[in-house]
């Protein structure tokens, strides 16, 4: 005849859990705790070792960044000991200007120059006479005579001359191309004013 099953009707739910927790914990002991004193465990951890693969080896290149080079040096013209920086600045801007001044007056196109002009040759003066009548000290006297010569109808100018430190005016009629012209109107003049005159070259550069 088959044994009944125990039944504790008074017992809760949560008591019936950790009863039946303790068996299954129970029944692992009996199955496991064997196995671990007489070495079995052990020497099946070590058989599942050897049958596993060896871990590969990988050589990884090794990658060497490139150094990079240091920037170059910037060539600063070392002044002589005691001169003031400022002047060092303003010798290396002046000398800066000056090869860019050259360079610019280098490349500039050349001026093409201006063609001198050359001077027409001078008109040549025929030669020409006239007719003395007098010299003064005073120019009033020779103003004098030279509006009586003119009232007649006689072209009579003034000229300066100076004779051992002293200033003359003379009084002249003309100018004449032609010395028969003049010795025709000396006569006329010697006639009308009585004074008496002398035919002379003269020079436009005398004239007054």
């Amino acid at each position: 005849m088959a044994p009944r099953p125990i039944r504790f009707p008074d017992l809760d739910i949560s008591l019936k859990q950790r009863l039946a927790g303790a068996v299954v914990i129970i029944a692992l002991g009996v199955i496991f705790i064997p196995l671990l004193l007489d070495g079995a465990g052990m020497e099946e951890y070590r058989r599942l070792k050897m049958n596993m693969p060896e871990r590969p080896e990988y050589e990884f290149p090794v990658v060497v960044p490139e150094k990079p080079m240091p920037p170059a040096p910037e060539r600063t013209a070392k002044a002589p000991d005691g001169e003031p920086a400022q002047t060092r600045t303003s010798s290396g801007a002046s000398a800066h200007g000056q090869r860019s001044r050259t360079r610019t007056a280098a490349t500039a196109p050349a001026s093409k120059p201006k063609p001198i002009p050359t001077a027409k040759p001078a008109r040549r003066i025929k030669p020409a006479f006239v007719v003395q009548l007098a010299s003064f000290e005073k120019r009033d006297n020779a103003r004098t005579l030279v509006e009586k010569l003119r009232k007649a109808g006689f072209e009579s100018f003034i000229e300066t001359h100076r004779l051992a430190g002293r200033r003359l005016y003379r009084v002249k009629v003309g100018p004449m191309l032609r010395r028969e012209d003049a010795k025709r109107t000396l006569a006329r003049l010697e006639r009308k004013f009585h004074l008496k005159g002398s035919i002379q070259n003269w020079h436009p550069a005398d004239a007054q």
